[in-house]
């Protein structure tokens, strides 16, 4: 049931996010205040929050939901009162992700064992970082995109809600289908499916915001 509902939920975030993640950004602001909010909050909590932490793993879930609401209101409120900062998180949100990923990949080259690069295909959404690596790659990106973005205001938020958006629909299908499919999805179709679906996501929201500024 819990899987369920998470993956019903990453697939709405990533077919909203798709389709109208810029046209969201310029009439409902705090919608993105409250996802970005949650992510923060999670990735906080990911130092808290373990099946060994003491908290029952059955409660586990309802724990995270509720630091994802917890720190999406209070995302949302500081969304309202400074837009600037979201849209320096847009850039921000796709640099962390792209740093835990890279991260990742350098912690499996650097022991040696390439069987692990199945893990990129276990990645959550959203990701949480697992290594000093993956925190530095995850600072460095996030500062150099956020403030990219700052820069290519329209580009890059297209660009961050299309593979931000893409990476959740990809994830949520693929939790909703893995009993179902007849095989098991390796790395490169995990990747192509994402740039793929965001490639689609980049094309479609020009057309729609076609000269909005």
């Amino acid at each position: 049931m819990q899987q369920a509902v998470q993956s019903i939920f990453l697939i709405f975030l990533g077919i909203t996010a798709c389709i109208s993640g810029y046209s969201l950004f310029k009439t409902a602001i705090s919608i993105w205040g409250f996802v970005f909010g949650g992510w923060a909050a999670l990735m906080i909590s990911s130092f808290f929050l373990s099946s060994t932490s003491g908290v029952l793993q059955s409660q586990d879930f309802l724990v995270r939901v509720g630091v994802f609401v917890v720190g999406g209101i209070i995302g949302a409120i500081i969304a309202k009162l400074l837009s600037i900062l979201i849209v320096f998180l847009f850039g921000a949100a796709l640099g962390a992700m792209l740093g835990i990923i890279i991260g990742l990949i350098l912690d499996i080259l650097q022991s040696g064992n390439f069987a692990q690069m199945d893990q990129l295909t276990k990645i959550t959404f959203p990701p949480t970082p697992a290594s000093p690596t993956q925190w530095i790659l995850l600072a460095i990106f996030a500062v150099v995109l956020g403030l990219s973005t700052l820069s290519l205001q329209r580009f890059m938020i297209v660009a961050s809600s299309s593979l931000i958006g893409a990476a959740a629909l990809v994830t949520g299908l693929l939790d909703a289908l893995k009993n179902s499919l007849p095989f098991s999805f390796t790395i490169s179709m995990t990747l192509v499916a994402w740039f793929v679906i965001a490639l689609l996501s980049i094309i479609i929201q020009n057309m729609f915001v076609g000269n909005e500024t």
